[in-house]
């Protein structure tokens, strides 16, 4: 069998990329308007990681925990060194959303790599999961609170989840369309392979 990606190389964007998503992600708690929305909902954690499984290819599964992963630790670790976050409580946060991540990440990045193969389930799963918690917050039926932000209609919020709904349905645009192509038979002698996904 032949690696799309070397097993340790492979690893080195989604370390990367996490921990880049991990340190914006605490920085945004301090920004203005939409910004502190955006970062402490799940959806943009989600779509990270299946991103990264797209890319992935191969062991698309383990890319997308570890990028969740490395978020974590580089927001939390951002946190430490500005002092706004004791031994204790600290503790307790990276094993829960260590823990959440590793399954989460292996999930979503997973299902990128299905999706990049040409599967239009993942699209309807990730459209569910953005629109399943944008409506609930809008409807107030989740009462979150993250990094001091409690949801009572403010204008930057409701954009933030109005646009997450947005996304929602662009993925299941998406999702529509790909099992349009799969449904679609290949024509003998058209010289292509039809609707078979490549890569």
């Amino acid at each position: 069998m032949i690696r799309t990606r070397a097993p340790a190389g492979g690893l080195v964007v989604p370390l990367a990329a996490g921990a880049v998503f991990g340190v914006l992600a605490r920085l945004g708690d301090a920004g203005a308007g939409a910004v502190p929305w955006t970062v402490n909902i799940g959806g943009p954690w989600a779509v990270m990681a299946f991103v990264i499984g797209w890319w992935a290819r191969s062991r698309s599964a383990v890319a997308g925990a570890v990028a969740l992963l490395a978020a974590v630790g580089a927001k939390y670790g951002v946190q430490v060194l500005q002092g706004d976050i004791a031994p204790g409580p600290l503790a307790v946060r990276l094993a829960v959303w260590g823990l959440a991540s590793v399954g989460v990440g292996a999930v979503f990045g997973g299902m990128g790599s299905v999706a990049r193969r040409g599967g239009s389930w993942p699209w309807l799963v990730v459209g569910a999961v953005l629109a399943l918690e944008a409506g609930s917050l809008l409807s107030g039926l989740i009462d979150g609170e993250s990094a001091e932000l409690r949801y009572e209609g403010q204008p930057a919020a409701k954009r933030v989840f109005a646009a997450e709904l947005g996304l929602a349905g662009v993925a299941w645009a998406v999702a529509a369309v790909q099992a349009r192509r799969a449904q679609t038979p290949s024509r003998p002698g058209a010289g292509g392979s039809g609707g078979t996904p490549i890569g």
